[in-house]
Formats: structure tokens, sequence, C-alpha cells
């Protein structure tokens, strides 16, 4: 437990001041007694107490602690305020001096009246917040009453726990003894979920990667509960493993790391003896080595916590790699720590996850039912209970072992809203095993992470932000080699990412966060119920007496929030020190919350999101005096990103007060008005987080020692801002300097003292050249005079007039850690600093990116990223020059528009390039050459190179060592490009899964030139999964044996590829190689076919097909076509097909009845098809029919028993000839389509009894008219509407109905007698003029209206839909009122997009009472907003390309989430390019 004043002020100057005011005895005593209470309290909780008495002190302990602390701590305030103010002697005279140490531990004298420490001058000034002052008697009976109880309860804290250094017992040293021990022999009847993650481990425990080393390890790592253990039991007990290794060995190491211990196991296990604990490590490694003796070996090292070094590890499995002939031993590690993971493996880590949904479901079904089966009802509440268990298998165990022991639905409800599991004592429930976990951590990550359980549930916290709470509650303790704290709590952090108590769900470099998990946050929540409280409101619960912490989550369905924050002031809420407040909160909270500010004077951390206010909110906390962290933002994620839109606040002058602040964030977005010149006062300021103009305004910024971040300081004449103050800032690690122009002498430039600046990262300096004089020579000078530190990693330089870069910058440069360059505007420069030409063991190691824009007249290079230099035509590289040497972090490299420059080496330039974008430079081989790596999925490596006429080899233009992982390589125009050229290139690709080609017209076409001849020799491509080859002439021989060095090919793609003059254009499959071919895409490929009398029936893997036109012919039977009416036999396809799309058929008959596995069929483009027939299909899925008009004759349906989807469009002959192929099937016992869901077509004579009738189970009904393709559908002009009545009487079971684009259709039918339907959609019926007398069903939830351009009204009497909770109403201009409109309460969404003449909103949307979202966008005639008011549940509003006089009212609108014109918020590609 560290003080405050040793931690931020020195104690000495607090001893000082105490003395100077008749405090010094009674500060010397209260410190000495707290820093014995802090030792009691540290050894206190790294032991096991079993007292129950005298854990209940601790807590006790801990609060009087606190008080203590936080006397100091005022007492110390008052010190700096004094200091600041200038105090003299003259004022310290008329404070009453403190009673004497003896006093303390005696009786206290009687107090007078309050006496200031401040003259009462200083109450001249009215303030909205009364200036806090020292009381001295106040002072006096608080360290009268703390002092006492402190001293008296720490010795007897002491005397009972004995704490004799002999006598102490560890808890952790302890644990060991209590942990269960685990043996490979499966403890479980059934493992669910860990099937594929047994066979991947068995795969590589076993594959060529293990064998062919003598030693590998793989460690698993997760949280504890996810599993690790019941694998790796999974994975031993599988015969392949039993099998594979001779000798098995399981020791569960836990917490004890002991080589001596773990060696012993390892021998007793081998031999099955008791060794004894005579014997040292020597002579038992030396045994365990000989017993080990060519012998393949299965270490597993089970929970293991820790490695105590790297060495020690090497030292305890020895005894395995010393054995060269035992090759394939492996050390299998399971562990809940990352870092163990990282430090032993060999090969890759597996990370164990939770299981996925329904695997849990079954998992937790089994151990909460048993044999039971149970009621919908149980299993309702059961799944809703899984949810929150997140996948861990020992949750499902422990949590339904509890449920197992009262199957009834009361208990079960009982136990999930209670979250019964976390106070389940269970000592195998997922809890106490997760608790495990914690009581390991040590005590400063502990009360860090217990801290967390302030956030919401699924909260993403930021790193900073969470290292910056965590500061300024004294968490984070100073690290001895003086880290700043923010370095040391970010270390914090990592541990527990390590350690599994965060996950980390976004990583990139300006945007971390973090996640607590849902059970590690029941965990924090647990461990920290004595401090931390969290109310989720809507029910405001009273505060326990011991919270020191308290969060409150207003929802947005909670309205009386700030009524209630009244309550606060019957709590004791002077006793927090955190109050963090998450929600939306309106104008009203900032009232109702001064009204509690008074309560809440000793605060070190305030946290409020979502506050709307214009500053008066900020005003409320001047008298916060102990406050460290201030945080009133609109935002809950404020990160810095182009589309926030800056508002502004008032600045008061009470925050000038807080001398303790080190944190004040107002948002990014957020500019404080009238920034006071006393706002220098906050000299214990480390981030101020606001609008980056604020920055320059700070006078005296100097002042601020501790600052990190200046992201604006506009050099000036004035002495408040001139570039002297920059002179005490060592802290800065970010520094942006404005208005250098102003300067005018180097020794200026060096009073800013630069190179003393360890701490500094990035640094940018800025010259404005339209307030420059002609001088250039001064730049120069200016910016010598500016050397950064050798520590410096990003440098930014714009608007530099001198034609050279300064000394700091040549060859001789000191900037070893320098990781980017940005130089922008420097019109005038003509040489760049020479890193590239340097050799690799000088300067270029650290570089990551440079990047050069409007840089004119450059005319030598050396860059990572340049764009728009025109003139620039040489580079300094050699082709000969290694680029690993010069780049070996090269990550990211871009040239655009570069035109002159000369052709550039062999690319990517570095090992480690994860994106390369060059385009339009002087090369004359390629116009774009793109290469990247995705961070989401760090394999897929992809090459795009769009080539020119010269692009022929890839000689000279590719650094093969370089692309060794290249997943996937696409060439565009490449026109003289063929593949004898390049198979030996593809070859060295050992990674390659994906080759495409487009426009390559020379690639398969034309015969091998002399020097290819031996191209029928090639190598295999084995890894070679996807091939595509679009507008590229082909000849069949070639691709022919292009596929036959393709053994892994899986996916063929062609498309609009002619052949070649002389050639028959056949596709011959290879016999052999292509067993794995799954995917053949033929699209366009008029003259291709088929080499093969048996068509494609040998490729027996083949899953999906899509041909067409010739291909399609060469795969039909002869017998097919006799008297053009036999079907002798099917297609000439395998059984294997699941997906089959042919276009163009051109036959009368077509028999798919060999593709027993068929699901999905589309037919495109096949008017001469009369008969299909789909005998034997009974896998069938889903039909698609695409102008096949002459279709009149379906075979085989009644066998398609799995239907669920039909969509025909353009055959206007099929439903009748469904409805005639249904009716001869009416004695057919079962029922036909049970599973026949979704039916979309354009033809309404679907809509007959006849055909209706068997079309039950039918859920999604859609019809799409298709008007404008030229196509006469005359069925729809006059339609019959009493036909579809009749008709939708059998669609007992559809939810949703859709009518799209029928432009002659002036109406709907009358009554939709439809008792199921949920969603109507009437989208582009331009017709329509009128839907006044169209009645809808009851059920209806969802009614979207679009395109209905002469639509006038909307249907009459929608209040009567009781369920109705969304309606659009989207581009219908003839629309103008809604004012009639009556609208049921039951709405919750309601959308009006494009419609220009609408002129008003309903007067009567605020009795709307369930409305929660409204969206208007695009109705220039809506002005204002309904005078009755918006509806009170109302949460989003939304609005955009609207008048000016809508969007002001927007603009007062308070609690909602609300977007105002569009055009603020999101901004142009220019503005985009420019962040």
């Amino acid at each position: 437990m560290a003080l405050v004043p040793s931690m931020e002020a020195s104690s000495n100057e607090l001893q000082v001041f105490a003395s100077s005011v008749g405090l010094g005895d009674c500060v010397d005593a209260l410190e000495k007694k707290l820093r014995n209470a802090s030792h009691v309290m540290y050894d206190a909780r790294e032991i096991e107490i079993k007292n129950e008495a005298l854990v209940e002190s601790l807590p006790e302990l801990q609060h009087l602690m606190h008080d203590a602390e936080e006397v100091l701590d005022e007492i110390d305030y008052f010190r700096m305020r004094a200091e600041l103010d200038g105090a003299d002697e003259e004022m310290l005279d008329v404070i009453h001096k403190c009673p004497q140490d003896s006093e303390i531990d005696g009786d206290v004298s009687e107090q007078g009246g309050s006496n200031l420490l401040v003259p009462e001058i200083g109450h001249a000034i009215v303030r909205a917040v009364p200036r806090a002052e020292l009381d001295m008697g106040e002072i006096s009976s608080q360290i009268w009453e703390i002092s006492r109880p402190l001293d008296g309860l720490a010795d007897a804290i002491q005397k009972a726990l004995k704490l004799e250094p002999d006598c102490i017992v560890l808890a952790k040293q302890d644990e060991d003894q209590k942990r269960p021990l685990t043996t490979p022999y499966l403890t479980e009847a059934k493992i669910f979920g860990r099937d594929d993650e047994r066979d991947k481990i068995i795969e590589v425990l076993t594959g060529d990667a293990c064998r062919n080393l003598t030693l590998s390890v793989l460690p698993i790592f997760g949280n504890g509960g996810i599993g690790k253990t019941t694998l790796v039991q999974y994975v031993c007990s599988d015969s392949r493993i039993q099998t594979y290794f001779d000798i098995t060995i399981w020791i569960c190491v836990s917490l004890n790391f002991d080589i001596a211990r773990i060696t012993k196991q390892m021998l007793e296990c081998v031999t099955g003896t008791d060794q004894g604990g005579g014997a040292n490590l020597d002579h038992l490694q030396e045994m365990l080595q000989g017993e080990l003796k060519d012998s393949r070996v299965l270490l597993v090292l089970d929970d293991m916590w820790d490695v105590k070094e790297k060495n020690e590890w090497a030292r305890l499995i020895a005894p395995l790699s010393a054995d060269k002939k035992g090759k394939g031993s492996v050390v299998l590690v399971t562990t809940r720590n990352r870092l163990v993971a990282d430090t032993i493996y060999t090969l890759p880590q597996i990370e164990l996850n939770p299981l996925k949904e329904e695997d849990f479901w079954n998992c937790f079904r089994a151990y909460a039912f048993g044999k039971e089966k149970g009621d919908k009802k149980l299993h309702d509440i059961g799944r809703e209970i899984a949810k929150r268990l997140k996948g861990y298998p020992l949750a499902a165990k422990s949590v339904g072992g509890l449920l197992r022991k009262n199957v009834s639905s009361e208990r079960w409800k009982r136990i999930l809203d209670n979250k019964a599991w976390v106070s389940h004592q269970d000592k195998d429930g997922i809890v106490a095993i997760l608790k495990i976990s914690y009581d390991y951590l040590p005590l400063h990550l502990r009360r860090c992470f217990s801290y967390c359980s302030l956030f919401p549930k699924g909260y993403l916290i930021y790193a900073e932000d969470l290292v910056y709470l965590w500061i300024s509650q004294g968490f984070v303790y100073p690290a001895s080699d003086n880290r700043r704290l923010e370095e040391v709590g970010s270390e914090y952090l990592d541990d527990l990412v390590n350690l599994g108590f965060f996950d980390k769900v976004a990583k990139e470099r300006t945007d971390i966060h973090y996640l607590i998990h849902d059970l590690m946050h029941d965990l924090a929540q647990d461990v920290s119920s004595k401090d931390c409280f969290t109310m989720d409101c809507p029910q405001l619960q009273p505060v326990p007496s011991t919270i020191r912490h308290l969060s409150i989550i207003a929802t947005a369905q909670y309205s009386e929030f700030e009524k209630d924050m009244i309550e606060l002031n019957r709590w004791q809420t002077k006793k927090l020190k955190s109050l963090m407040i998450f929600g939306s909160l309106g104008t009203t909270f900032v009232t109702c919350f001064q009204s509690v500010s008074d309560m809440l004077r000793n605060l070190r951390t305030l946290r409020l999101s979502g506050v709307e206010d214009d500053g008066d909110i900020l005003s409320s906390f001047g008298h916060c005096i102990h406050l460290r962290y201030l945080r009133a933002t609109k935002q809950e994620y404020d990160k810095q990103n182009p589309w926030l839109v800056r508002y502004d606040r008032h600045f008061p002058k009470e925050l000038c007060r807080l001398y303790r602040l080190q944190f004040l964030n107002v948002g990014v977005n957020c500019y404080l008005s009238n920034l006071a010149k006393s706002f220098s006062n906050l000299v214990n300021l480390r981030h101020f987080i606001c609008h980056e103009e604020n920055h320059s305004q700070i006078s005296e910024v100097g002042k601020l020692a501790s600052l990190q971040e200046l992201h604006q300081f506009k050099v000036r004449n004035d002495p408040n801002f001139h570039i002297t103050q920059l002179g005490s800032l060592f802290e800065l690690d970010s520094l942006c300097i404005f208005g250098l122009e102003n300067l005018e002498t180097k020794e200026e430039a060096n009073s800013a003292r630069l190179l003393d600046r360890e701490q500094l990262r990035s640094l940018r300096l800025s010259w404005d050249a339209s307030g420059m004089s002609d001088n250039t020579d001064i730049d120069k000078e200016i910016l010598e005079g500016l050397q950064p530190h050798v520590s410096l990693n990003h440098l930014r330089i714009s608007g530099y007039r001198s034609v050279a870069p300064p000394a700091w910058l040549g060859e001789a440069s000191a900037l070893i850690h320098l990781q980017s360059i940005y130089l922008e505007d420097c019109k005038h420069l003509r040489t760049l600093p020479p890193f590239v030409l340097l050799k690799s063991e000088v300067l270029t190691h650290s570089l990551e990116e440079l990047v050069i824009n409007e840089v004119d007249d450059l005319e030598r290079w050396v860059v990572l990223e340049i764009k728009g230099c025109p003139k620039l035509k040489d580079h300094p590289l050699p082709c000969n020059l290694s680029a690993q040497t010069v780049f070996p972090l090269l990550n990211h490299f871009i040239i655009h528009n570069c035109p002159l420059l000369m052709p550039l080496p062999p690319l990517p330039l570095g090992p480690k390039v994860m994106r390369m974008a060059i385009i339009n430079v002087g090369s004359p081989s390629y116009q774009c050459f793109q290469y990247n790596q995705f961070k989401s999925v760090p394999y897929y490596k992809t090459l795009l190179l769009d080539g020119k006429d010269k692009l022929r080899t890839p000689d000279g233009l590719l650094a093969l060592q370089n692309l060794g992982a290249l997943y996937e390589v696409s060439f565009v125009g490449c026109s003289n490009l063929t593949w004898f050229s390049w198979v030996e290139a593809f070859q060295q690709l050992k990674m390659l899964k994906k080759l495409n080609f487009q426009d390559c017209s020379n690639l398969l076409s034309i015969p091998a030139a002399p020097e290819d001849q031996d191209y029928r020799n090639s190598h295999e491509l084995p890894c070679v999964e996807k091939l595509a080859i679009v507008s590229c002439c082909i000849r069949g021989n070639q691709l022919a044996h292009l596929l036959s060095l393709l053994p892994s090919l899986s996916c063929l793609e062609l498309e609009d590829c002619p052949r070649a003059e002389d050639d028959e254009c056949m596709l011959l499959i290879p016999p052999g190689p292509l067993t794995s071919l799954k995917e053949i895409c033929i699209e366009n490929c008029v003259n291709l076919s088929c080499g093969s009398s048996e068509g494609l029936k040998q490729l027996i893997s083949l899953e999906k097909l899509r041909i067409g036109f010739k291909f399609i012919s060469s795969l039909m039977p002869d017998e097919m076509e006799e008297d053009g009416h036999s079907l002798g036999q099917s297609i000439l396809l395998p059984s294997s097909l699941k997906e089959l799309v042919l276009d163009s058929v051109n036959h009368k008959l077509l028999s798919l009845s060999s593709l027993t596995s068929l699901k999905n069929l589309g037919i495109i483009d096949s008017p001469d098809l009369e008969t299909l027939d789909l005998h034997s299909c009974t896998e069938l899925e889903e039909i698609g029919l695409h102008e096949c008009g002459a279709l009149s004759y379906v075979r085989g349906l009644h066998t398609c028993i799995h239907l669920r989807s039909i969509e025909v469009f353009d055959s206007l002959l099929f439903w009748s000839a469904w409805s005639h192929a249904l009716q001869e099937l009416e004695r057919v016992d079962h029922d036909l389509f049970p599973q026949l869901e979704r039916i979309w077509t354009d033809d309404l004579s679907l809509l007959t009894t006849a055909s209706c009738k068997y079309l039950m189970s039918l859920k999604r009904l859609g019809f799409y008219a298709c008007e404008d393709d030229g196509h006469d559908n005359s069925t729809i002009d006059e339609p019959n509407v009493d036909e579809p009545n009749e008709a939708f009487l059998f669609l007992t079971s559809l939810e949703e109905l859709e009518f799209n684009s029928y432009n002659k259709f002036d109406s709907l039918p009358a009554a939709l007698h439809l008792p199921s339907v949920k969603k109507l959609a009437i989208k582009s019926c331009k017709s329509i003029k009128s839907l006044e007398k169209l009645g809808l069903p009851p059920s209806l939830e969802e009614l979207h209206i679009s395109g209905c351009g002469s639509l006038q009204s909307l249907p009459s009497k929608l209040n009567y839909l009781p369920s109705l909770k969304k309606l659009e109403i989207i581009s219908c201009p003839c629309i103008l009122s809604l004012q009639e409109q009556c609208l049921p309460a039951s709405l919750e969404e309601l959308v009006i997009e494009s419609c220009q003449n609408l002129l008003s909103l309903p007067d009567e949307t605020h009795h709307l009472s369930s409305l929660n979202k409204l969206e208007i966008k695009s109705c220039p005639g809506i002005k204002s907003l309904p005078e009755s008011g918006l509806p009170p549940a109302l949460r989003e509003f939304w609005v955009w390309d609207c008048r000016e006089e809508l969007k002001r009212q927007c603009k007062n609108i308070r609690n909602i989430r609300r977007m105002s014109q569009m055009t603020e918020l999101f901004p142009t590609e220019m503005e985009i390019e420019n962040a």
C-alpha cells in the first residue's frame, strides 16, 4: 500500500509545510502509523487466514488506511495551493496550530471555530462552487479519529498473525496441496465439441514436423475451466497416440515449477517405483535419460503456471532432447499463462477457445438433465443459463450439477435471475476454479482486476483509459528503473491478458481495447464485493457502507435516473473514491448531479460518459480536491477519427483548483472555450484529452511539468507562449510545434531543449508558408537547433523551405530508433536523408515508414511511401542490393504517381512487407504492382500484377526469396505472359494456393518456345487449390497439361476464354491426379467441350458445377435424344454433385436422375427445354429456373421431399406443369414438400387453389415482375383478384409476403386472408394509387412500402394492427400528409425516406408509447417536429438530408442517440486522405 504523498509529492515538502502550519508532529505520527499498517496489510494478504474474526478485521483496517491517506492528501493539497498562490508568512499566521503529537495519543482539546489557510481576500471572488478551505479544527478531529484505532488495530492484527519471518506460510506455496492432481485417463463419459481440436493436435504430434525432430514442444493455453486437461486426456486416450508413442508420461505441474520434483515424478512414472527423496537432480536426470533411450516419448505437463527462467526449462527437458535416436518425442503443455506458451513453444501454440453454442448446449444439457428430457420451458431457461456461461465446459459441469439437484422451472428461473453459480461454493465450481487464478495474482494485479468490476458486462475498455484509472487510484507502483507509471500500468494489463483475465478484442496501432469475459466479470464482482458496487438501473439499490468505488449503469429505458441521484445524499458517499456513470445523460442530469456533488468531495476518480451539456457540469467538481481522474464526454468511445464533429463547451475556472488532477478528458472533439490562464495551475496534469486546438491555448504551459502530450504548441512572441516554455516539459511523449516561422535564431530553437527529451517519441515541426521570409537558410538553422533525442520514433516535418535536410538527419545521424518520417510540403528539398545507402549495421533497422508528399524538385529518394513526386527519376537501390539487408523491418511500401521513376529492383523490398502498392511509375513491365498481407488472416498473402506487353518472365521483377509464404497470385493484362516462362517461378512459391489469370491472351494459346520445350517435364505445384482463367485464349492440350501439374486442385474457373484458331478446344481432365477437384465453373466458353466419352463422371469428388453451351451437349448421352422423348440415360455427371447450374441447355429433354446427392439446381436461358426429369434427386433442396419458357413437364417431383426453395422467372408454363404434376400425385400417402418454405417468382398464376393447397408449409412468398427486362409478362396484366383471395386461405404458415415491380398492377387483393403473416412488402408498384381498402392481417409486425410513385395514402386502420412494430415508407412522392393517419401504439420503429412532398409527421406521434427509433431521410418538405412532441420511449432519432429548421430542432433533443445532417458527419475523400 503506497502512501499518496510519497508517490506524488516529496515527503519532505509535506513535512516542511505541515510544520509551518503547526501540523508537523501530527502528520509525522500519522505517516508512521499508516506505513506500519501498510506493511501489516500487505503481509496479511499474502497468507492464508482461517480465523474468521481476524478476516473481518482486515477490511476495517483497510478503510482506516483509506481515511488516513485522504487526510494526508488534503493537507498536501493545501501545500500545493499555498505554493501556487504565493502564500507568505502573514497568511500562515492566521492559522491556529494543530495539537502536538502528544495530544493525539491523549485527549483532543476543544476546537474553536473554523480557521482558514487562505486569507479572506480569497472570498471576494464569486464562484459557482465555494472554494475549498483547510479547516484546522476539522483536520485535527480527523487525525484524532483515525490515528488511535489505526495504530491499535494494526498492532492487534500483527500480534494475532504472529508475523515473524519463520512463521509466514504463503498461501501460494500451500495452494499446490489443495489442487486436485490430474491423470491421463478420461473422467468424462462423453466429450462434446472437441473432435476437431483433438484431430488437429494428433495430426501435429504424429506429422512430419515432429517426426523429423528429436524433441518438439506444443503448448495449449486458455483460461481455467476451458477444458485444456480434458482435451489432452482425450488426445492421450486415442489409439493413434497410444500406438505412435512408446512411452507416455503425465505430470501435473500446477503452481510449483520445481525441476527436481518434476524429474523425480517423470522417473517414477516410467519405472513404476518410488525414487525416495535423497537423489540429487543430476543423478535423477541421468537415470531418466537411460530409461527413455531410443524411445519416442510423449511428455504431458499439465496445468503449468510459470517457468522461472528459460534455462530452467531447457534443463528440465534435457533428458528428452539428449537422445538423438528417439526422434519424434513431444512435450505437450497445458497452461493458463500465455507467457509460458511464448517461452517454451517450438510448434505453433494452440489457444483453446470456448465451445461453440450448440456443442456447449449439448454438453450443458447432459449435465443438467441427465437421462431426463425436460419440457420446453426448462429447455428455454436452460439455454438462457447456458448463454451466460460462455462455452466453458467446466461451467456446464458445475452449473449443470447445481440445476440437476432439483429439475423444476421455478428453481431454474430463480438461479437464472440471481446468477446463483457465482455464489455457489462448490470447490470444483467455475467461479471457484477461476478464483484460483485470481488468488495466484500478486497483490497489485488483484487490485487492478477487481476494480474492473465497475464496468458493465461486455464493455470495451481502451487500454489507455484503464491504465489512467488504475494510476488515479494508486494501484500502479513506481518502477525502480524510473519508467513512467503508464508503462508500468500497461505491463500490468499485459500480464492480466496473458493470464486470461482480459481478452484483447482488437489490435491496431491507435486503437487497442479489451474485454472482460462474462465469467471473469462475475469473478471480479465476487472478489471486490466489499469495495466495489454496481447499480444497474432502473432499480437504484442502497450502497453498502463499506463501498469505496461505485458505478451506475443508466439504461436507455430508465427515465427516473436523474431524480434518484438525489438518493445518493442519504448514503455514505463521503467515503467514495470512485464514481462511474455509464449511459445517456440528459441536460437535467447536470442540475441533479450538482445537488449531490458536495457529497462527492473525496473522489479520486469521476467518469461520466454520454453527457449532454455546455460545460455546466464541469463547474460542479471544483471542490473535489482529491480528484485525479475526471472524464465527462459525450461519446463512450471517442478515439480520434475524421467523422467526429467538433462541439464547444464552456471551461469553468473552478477546475483550475484541482491541483491533484492527473487526467482530464472532455472528449477529443470537444473544444473548451475561454480556457483560463490559471489552467497551468494543474501542475500534476499528465494527460489532457480535448480538441487539439485547446493545447495551443494553454498559457505558461511550461508549468505542466508532468504533461505527456502537447498536440499543438504555436510559437508566439508572447512570453507565455514562447518556445522557451517547452524547456521544462521533460515528460513529453508527443509534441507538435507550429509557427516555427516566428523563430529567428538557432539559439531560440535550442531553448526548447528537444535534445534532452528522453521520453519524446513523436515530434512534428511545422512552418506556415504564408508567413515566411525568402531567407530559407534560417529554416535550416532553426531545424538544426530543434534536434531531438536519439530515442525519437516518429518525425514529421511540414513547410520546410531549405534545399537540404539538417545535419542530424544526415549519414552520421544518431536517430537509430526512428521508425517513421513524414516530409510534406517541403517544396525546395532536393536531397533526402540517405538512410537506405547506410550499411545494415548502422541506422536503418528501426525505420518502418517514410512518407513524402508534394516534394516537387526531389532528385534522389529513399522511401517507404512516396506520393505525387512527378519529377522524381532516380533511386539509389542497385538491382543486386539485398532488400533484406536494407529493409529488415519494412512492412509498408507505397509509390503513387511518379511516372518518371526508373525501374525498381525486384519486389517486395524486404521479408516482412505486409502492404505494397506501386501505381503509375516508370516501369516497362507493369502498371500496378500490389502485395497485401491481412492482419486478421496472417497466412493470406496476395500479389496482383497489372502488366504491360513487356512483362514476359519474372526475371528482375520478383524477389522470390521474400515471397515464400505467398497465398494467391493474380495476373491482369499480361498479354505476352505464357505459362511456360513462369512455371519455375511458381514452383518456388511453396505455399501458393490460388492462381488467377485475366486478359493474358498468350497464357495457354501459343506453342512452347524452343527454350521452353521441356515444359512437359515440369514439376507439380502441390499446394495450388484454385485456378481461375478469365478472358485468356486457350488450347485444350495445354490446359490439360496444366491441370495435370495441380494434384491438389479443388476449384477450376474458366470464363470468356476463346479457343485458339487451330485447336478443337476440348477439355480433357487428367484421369488420376484430380481426385481432389470439388468445384468447376465454366462460363461463356462457347467453344469448349468435354473430350471424354465418360463426361465428368470420373471426378468422384466434384460437388459444384456450372457449365453451358457446347460443354453441356458434350455431356449428353446419345440415348437421350432418341425420338425426341426417350430419357434412357442421365447426363454424364458424377453422383457426388451437390450444386449444379446449367446455362443455355439446347435440348428438349434433360434427365438428372443419376444425381442422387444434388441439393441445388439452377437452369438459365434454356428456351428449348421442355421436359425435366428429377427422379432419384431425393436430396434436392433448391430449384432455380430462369428463362425456360417451354418447360411444361417435370417428372419425379414426388421424390424431392427435402425441397425448401423455388425460384421461377420467365418460365410461364412451369406453374401449370407444377399444378398438373401435383394433382397426379394426390394419391401419395405422405405430405408433399413438407419443408418447402420459400417461393420467389414473377408469375401470379401460382395463386390458384390447385397450386396453393400443396404449399401449407410455405413461409416466404415473393412476386417480382421484372417488367423492364423486355419480356412479355402477359399473365400479370389483368390478374384475377378473387382467385388469389381463395388461394391465400391455404397458405396457413406464410410469414412474409412481397409484391415487387408490378407496374401495371393497380390494386392488391382486397383482403389478405393470411393468419400468420408477419411481414408485408410492397415495392415499385408504380400504378397503385391507394391501399386504403387493403385489409391487412392482425398478425402483421412489419409493413414496408417503397417506390410506389402513384400511391397517395397508406392502408386505413393501421391502428387496428395490434402487433405492428415497424413501418417503412420510402420513395412515395405522392403522399402529401400523414396527419390523418392513425398508427398503432405497438409501433417501435418508423422510417420515412425520399417522400419529397410530405409536409409533416403525424400529430399523434407522441402517443406512440413504444416507438424507440425514428428515421427521416431526404424529406425536404418536413419543416419541424410535431408540436405535441416526440414519443417518451424514443432513443434513436436519425435525420439525413432535411431542412435546416428541422436540423436546428434536432440539436436541442436530449437523452436519445441522434444524427442530423449526414453530410456533416461523413467527411469527403479529400478529408479522409488528409486525416
